[in-house]
């Protein structure tokens, strides 16, 4: 998932809100680079498993 869906469904408000957290540390999720790609990607299976746990 881009990190635009990840904010939507994370309710953060903005992507740069996001970007802030996984620079913090305070969002748990590993993060996957494509290559030739400039976008950062958290895989849904790893999102589904934080709001498992987490809900």
């Amino acid at each position: 998932m881009s990190l635009k869906d990840v904010a939507e469904v994370l309710k953060y408000p903005t992507v740069d809100s996001v970007r802030k957290a996984l620079a913090r540390k305070t969002l748990a999720l590993p993060t996957t680079r494509l290559p030739n790609r400039r976008e950062i990607f958290i895989r849904t299976n790893e999102l589904a498993g934080y709001l498992d746990s987490s809900g």
